[in-house]
């Protein structure tokens, strides 16, 4: 009776491993990686038709990544769905972007967020787990906590390319400058230093038991004033002072803070 070594599944199994590690080892992009990565998708397929019933995640992870030389999308999407409807992290993730970009099924936005979503909670991707270089692409996932928190997410985003063009623009804002002296003592600081030199400033310095109508007043005023061009200032420490910076920085005025430590510190 004729056989090889490799008519077992374990057996088929462990050398596509050993040229897993060999194609994540060698350098991305090159011939030798590829090679590697037809070897172990090969080994792994002979494994699973030999009867290997385990997970596919290294093997879907080849396919959808294109590490042969060509994304496949059909057989990538195919495996990552059976792990991930076993319950496997990384599978769930790798559904989720291909129901994104619609590789190897009908794109659908709707249900790729809720995989995202089962993934994230299942921890896909996170740590230095051997899961974490078989994630396609992790996204950002911030659960909502607060009443308003999607509708600031949103303009945040809407904002981003503004702030990119003034992050490009005017990059000196963004970096922290040591030692200043500014009225005879010394800062670190970090922003629009111009703002020191504004005639018009207002120091905002609460006392914590103002009730919750004191602080909507002072919010108010402070941006009657701030609206009018006045620079305002506060260390935002406690519940009044942490209101007025709010509402001041999300109406995009001119404002300042200092934190107190071995040094002060102005933005």
């Amino acid at each position: 009776m004729a056989f090889t070594l490799f008519d077992k599944p374990d057996k088929c199994f462990s050398e596509a491993e050993s040229y897993f590690k060999l194609m994540k080892s060698s350098p991305q992009g090159s011939q030798e990686r590829k090679n590697y990565a037809r070897k172990a998708a090969g080994m792994y397929e002979r494994a699973i038709a030999a009867g290997y019933a385990g997970r596919n995640d290294k093997l879907a992870y080849i396919y959808l990544s294109g590490e042969i030389g060509e994304v496949d999308g059909d057989r990538g999407y195919a495996l990552s769905r059976r792990d991930a409807e076993d319950g496997i992290a990384v599978a769930m993730n790798n559904v989720a972007v291909c129901l994104e970009r619609g590789l190897g099924c009908a794109k659908d936005r709707n249900l790729a967020a809720q995989w995202y979503i089962k993934a994230a909670e299942a921890g896909a991707g996170l740590g230095a787990g051997a899961d974490a270089g078989l994630v396609l692409e992790v996204p950002f996932i911030r659960t909502l906590a607060h009443k308003g928190q999607l509708r600031r997410m949103i303009d945040y985003t809407h904002n981003n390319p503004d702030n990119a063009l003034m992050v490009r623009e005017h990059p000196h804002w963004y970096h922290i400058r040591r030692s200043r002296v500014i009225a005879g003592l010394r800062f670190d600081t970090m922003g629009k230093e111009r703002l020191l030199d504004s005639p018009d400033t207002s120091v905002i310095a609460l006392p914590r038991a103002l009730s919750p109508e004191q602080i909507a007043a002072t919010v108010q005023q402070a941006l009657w004033k701030a609206e009018r061009g006045c620079v305002t200032y506060t260390a935002a420490i406690n519940a009044g002072e942490k209101a007025v910076a709010r509402a001041i920085r999300e109406a995009v005025l001119a404002f300042g803070t200092w934190v107190a430590k071995a040094d002060c510190r102005i933005a």
